[in-house]
């Protein structure tokens, strides 16, 4: 049997027209076009959730370094909140930023595919992206140009000045060291600030005593003062002692013209008298011949510390 089968018979299928090609075409554009889809939204979201993290990243290290910028002066209350919003608000541009470049991406592939429905959410999630960026970027600008009134200034409280030291009197006045027990025997006289004169006799006594073998600042040295200053114990006990009224008359074997010894007083006249080593203190006082207050004559010299002495024992300096 010699019969010819055609293509159709051989195969047992109708005929694929243009149109099935077409449309058969066109479902796997469709498929391939949902995959696509789903492709690209798992990786945007990928991209978004990268940048947001990102962006909370960078929030953090600004945070970060303003913090330690700020840790050498005192953070108000006003200015932490100043600080937190500034940082919410870099945080939030960062990631509007990364939502815009997003839609941007969309809006490209959406055109290139021909998928008008995803182009205009894309466009609508970059309108909104676009409004939020302005809104962020106004509320930065704000912040920045109004820091000055938004945190006001800390009020520093003023340092506690240190009190000035006193002046040191007294090692102003002796112009050099003091040895242990000085001050405290100077304090003790307050007539040695008050009274030049005194103070002159103080030096005068005091390089008395030194010089006759008494170290500065012990006793012997205090004590030798003393007696050149008459302000000894022992001589304030003799003063008290009631005084033996004394012959003014003339001794009948006492010559007219004789003086009498350095320390007492001359025959006739009203009677003084001074110890051994008050004698020695009024040489050691005032008669120093480079002293401003040298007195030449011996005698003067005696009468003119006894006349001291009781002006300080009459004002009550002894």
């Amino acid at each position: 049997m010699s019969e010819t089968l055609d293509n159709d018979t051989y195969t047992g299928h109708e005929p694929v027209t243009e149109d099935d090609l077409r449309r058969m075409l066109a479902e796997s554009r469709g498929q391939i076009d949902a995959l696509t889809r789903e492709r690209d939204t798992e990786r945007s979201t990928r991209q978004q959730t990268a940048q947001e993290l990102e962006a909370e990243r960078a929030a953090r290290v600004v945070t970060e370094q303003e913090r330690d910028g700020a840790t050498a002066r005192a953070t108000t209350e006003a200015e932490q909140r100043w600080n937190a919003q500034k940082n919410a608000v870099k945080a939030g541009i960062a990631v509007q930023q990364g939502v815009a470049a997003k839609a941007e991406d969309d809006l490209a592939r959406h055109a290139e595919l021909g998928d008008w429905k995803a182009h205009a959410k894309a466009q609508r999630e970059l309108a909104e992206a676009a409004a939020k960026l302005d809104r962020l970027q106004a509320e930065q600008d704000f912040l920045e140009s109004n820091k000055e009134k938004l945190v006001p200034p800390v009020q520093q409280a003023p340092r506690p000045q240190p009190r000035p030291a006193p002046q040191d009197r007294i090692a102003e006045v002796v112009g050099g060291q003091l040895f242990p027990g000085e001050r405290e025997w100077l304090q003790q006289r307050p007539k040695f600030l008050a009274d030049d004169r005194y103070q002159k006799e103080v030096f005068a006594a005091s390089n008395l005593a030194v010089a006759r073998g008494y170290p500065r600042g012990t006793e012997a040295y205090f004590k030798d003062m003393q007696k050149t200053l008459g302000e000894d114990q022992q001589q304030r006990q003799d003063d008290q002692q009631p005084r033996q009224p004394q012959d003014r008359g003339m001794s009948s074997d006492l010559a007219p013209q004789r003086r009498a010894a350095p320390g007492q007083n001359p025959p006739g006249r009203q009677e003084w008298t001074l110890t051994a080593d008050e004698a020695e203190g009024a040489d050691g006082l005032y008669g120093q011949p480079n002293s401003p207050d040298y007195i030449a004559d011996r005698g003067a010299r005696m009468k003119h510390y006894y006349d001291m002495k009781e002006r300080r024992r009459a004002a009550g300096r002894m």
